[in-house]
């Protein structure tokens, strides 16, 4: 029999996400959580930042080694924390469309092995969690997370707070720029 990915659009959940209606599964405790990477300082940093619960860094080890590994490294961070935070559903926003795309559409392989490894620690967390993943794309001059994965460029983390806060007010008086839907990422099976 045909193997089935873990990690998949199921195309009634895509044909509700096209009319802006939330799937069945989606709970109320959804959160929306921003997630962002980048090099600084010869490492990668991934971060991520929430109106509920403030900003996560994590220093990337050193075989991550393209901005997309590292932006897949944050969204598999995401993912995991909120399943250990027992959520069941998560609203995830990035600023990389290609790791946005890499997780909707994945089975577990990529071009890089890295990359590979991401997708299919996402599609475990996934798997064992029942957790769903709405993923949506920002500009990264209003992703609140920008500011925490470039964290060398501030001299206190209050500065750094300070702008996050910023980017997330700007983002809530211009509803043109809010993050737009690109598809789900779940557990199938």
């Amino acid at each position: 029999h045909p193997r089935t990915s873990t990690l998949s659009i199921v195309s009634t959940y895509s044909a509700l996400a096209r009319r802006g209606q939330a799937p069945p599964a989606l709970a109320d405790r959804a959160e929306t959580w921003f997630v962002d990477a980048a090099f600084d300082n010869e490492e990668w940093t991934a971060a991520m930042w929430t109106a509920q619960r403030g900003m996560r860094i994590w220093v990337l080890p050193p075989w991550v080694n393209t901005q997309q590994g590292a932006e897949l490294a944050a969204i598999e961070m995401a993912a995991k924390t909120a399943a250990y935070e027992g959520l069941t559903s998560l609203h995830l926003v990035a600023d990389n469309m290609s790791a946005i795309w890499s997780t909707i559409r994945s089975k577990g392989s990529a071009a890089s092995p890295t990359r590979a490894k991401h997708l299919r620690r996402i599609a475990h967390t996934l798997r064992w969690s029942r957790l769903t993943v709405r993923l949506s794309w920002i500009a990264s001059r209003f992703n609140p997370a920008d500011c925490p994965s470039r964290r060398y460029k501030y001299q206190s983390f209050i500065h750094m707070a300070a702008d996050a806060e910023a980017s997330y007010c700007a983002l809530q008086r211009c509803p043109e720029h809010r993050p737009r839907h690109m598809g789900w990422a779940m557990h199938r099976g």
